[in-house]
């Protein structure tokens, strides 16, 4: 379960870049992986859903690209590349 952390912490931070949710959803979030990255993009939508309930983030995907090459410090990170919302 070490990407629980990791999960809830994207949540967070998606949380924290909108800055007034009244009525605002989150429908897709694009992340990129490092090549490196040690979890599967099935297993983090699946936290990803488990995490989210009642949150802004509920019901949203996860579109997940995975880097080719990266520098050796960057391997292993997931990166929040932009997010995607439905306004009232």
């Amino acid at each position: 379960m070490h990407e629980w952390p990791v999960i809830s912490a994207l949540i967070s931070r998606v949380e924290s870049l909108i800055r007034d949710p009244r009525g605002i959803k989150v429908v897709r979030l694009h992340l990129k992986l490092g090549s490196l990255y040690p979890h599967s993009s099935d297993r983090l939508q699946e936290l990803f859903d488990i995490l989210s309930k009642g949150r802004i983030t509920e019901g949203a995907l996860l579109d997940i690209e995975t880097l080719k090459e990266d520098s050796s410090s960057l391997a292993g990170m997931i990166f929040l590349e932009s997010i995607e919302v439905e306004e009232p």
